[in-house]
């Protein structure tokens, strides 16, 4: 199953949004197919160089503030107390369920207004590729640093 997503991970049901707010016809209408979070996750392939880049970044530092992913990335950041081990990927997923988003109209793009960015930029159709570094300092605080292919 190396590099493949399982076929009822792609199985969604496609629900109609309309484009407008008087909407009647069917070419009013937008699809949208949810997938399962798992498959999108899934279907990322992990990068040496983004890992390599990550590590670089982090620098075996746990740094107060989330650092800045290169322009050609996007960056997702979590410092924690060890005693909590909460799994990064799982914590920022986790915050959909936290943080409802609003639907946008705009059938161009999805808009997250400030909230569960790294939700949303964990799912993006477009991101393929991602690499994490971890550090760990004073034997107290871990910190993880991500970065995904795309800006």
């Amino acid at each position: 199953m190396l590099g493949e997503v399982p076929q009822i991970w792609k199985n969604a049901i496609v629900t109609p949004i309309p484009k407008t707010s008087s909407a009647s016809l069917l070419s009013e209408f937008r699809p949208i197919r949810i997938l399962p979070t798992a498959c999108k996750i899934m279907e990322k392939e992990w990068s040496c160089e983004l890992e390599k880049k990550a590590l670089a970044i982090l620098n075996n530092t746990c740094p107060e503030e989330e650092p800045k992913a290169p322009n050609a990335n996007t960056g997702f950041y979590t410092r924690q107390e060890l005693i909590y081990q909460e799994q990064p990927v799982g914590l920022w997923l986790s915050r959909i369920d936290w943080i409802q988003m609003e639907l946008n109209n705009d059938p161009k793009a999805v808009r997250y207004r400030g909230q569960n960015r790294h939700y949303c930029n964990l799912v993006r159709y477009d991101a393929s590729r991602i690499g994490c570094a971890e550090a760990i300092c004073n034997g107290k605080v871990k910190s993880t640093f991500c970065l995904t292919n795309k800006p």
